[in-house]
């Protein structure tokens, strides 16, 4: 099954379903989300709902490739009322904060308390959260030294679940990396841990995973399947691959120049960027044999890519 954001395609598949399904049956069109959020006007007599429990099953087969459960989250955002009420504020802000203390990610519940959709609060509050932390982009010397000490001293305790220290617990005892940081690190070092070696992210790595989005031919950046890209005799997660193409989009192109570029296209355009520079890199054999230079100098990820 596909994963990650919708596309405007997917998007605009899923709303005509639902209006179609609406004709079909001779629904008003006043009555759209008596339909979708039936929980909340299951006390309503406008629809009798039982008549219409395979409404999800005829909205969701228009995307094959996607979930019943992901297509009914992708409809449920697009139509609910509260979606649409602009920039969070200070207060509101200052309310998901103390509600998230009393009653932990209840996030239906809090929505419902301060009139914003349950999703958009956890969205929120994730923000919110990360603003906490001080730490952004390479991690210093200090934290380096301070993250090692945290995850021996989980590994000597035996707290390590699933052969990973806990994250959230690393970030506490850090106090600048928030529990996703924390993570992101520990996929590009855990080697350190586990057999005292380190593979660097090199721009030939980058070279590789360009081909393979090559040969996919997707047409939309959603539609990758990012476990295909990867190398599967490297250390690094799938999602690693994705962060690095963000990374590598933003380095070459700005909006203005991939606005009218397919994504195929973009792909073959930076691919041949990263060729030119291999190939200066071989010719300068000088260069080619001691450089060390960072390649991502713009990167937050808390991961070097050499050359």
């Amino acid at each position: 099954m596909k994963k990650g954001p919708f596309s405007n395609e997917e998007k605009a598949a899923l709303t005509k379903a639902v209006y179609d399904y609406l004709e079909m049956h001779n629904i008003d069109k006043s009555l759209v989300l008596n339909l979708i959020f039936k929980r909340q006007y299951k006390n309503s007599d406008a629809l009798d709902l039982k008549k219409h429990q395979g409404f999800w099953k005829y909205v969701s087969q228009v995307l094959p490739n996607r979930s019943t459960e992901s297509s009914y989250r992708c409809v449920t955002r697009m139509f609910h009322p509260d979606n649409f009420n602009g920039k969070f504020s200070e207060k509101e802000d200052e309310a998901i904060l103390k509600l998230y203390s009393v009653y932990g990610p209840s996030w239906k519940m809090i929505g419902e308390m301060i009139g914003r959709m349950g999703t958009a609060v956890k969205d929120r509050y994730t923000l919110l959260e990360k603003k906490s932390f001080t730490g952004a982009g390479e991690w210093t010397d200090e934290e380096e030294k301070k993250y090692i000490e945290i995850v021996q001293d989980m590994k000597n305790k035996n707290q390590f679940v699933n052969g990973m220290p806990v994250f959230s617990e690393i970030s506490k005892r850090l106090g600048t990396r928030s529990p996703k940081q924390c993570y992101v690190h520990w996929a590009f070092t855990k080697q350190d841990f586990i057999e005292g070696k380190k593979y660097p992210f090199t721009i030939f790595d980058r070279q590789e995973y360009l081909e393979k989005l090559q040969n996919l031919k997707v047409q939309d950046e959603t539609q990758v399947d990012w476990k295909k890209v990867s190398n599967p005799k490297k250390p690094w997660k799938y999602f690693m691959y994705s962060k690095d193409w963000a990374i590598t989009k933003n380095k070459y192109y700005n909006k203005e120049d991939t606005k009218d570029k397919t994504f195929s296209e973009c792909v073959k355009s930076i691919l041949k960027i990263v060729n030119d520079e291999i190939y200066r890199l071989i010719m300068d054999d000088k260069n080619f044999r001691n450089t060390n230079e960072n390649l991502n100098e713009d990167n937050n990820f808390g991961y070097q890519i050499s050359q």
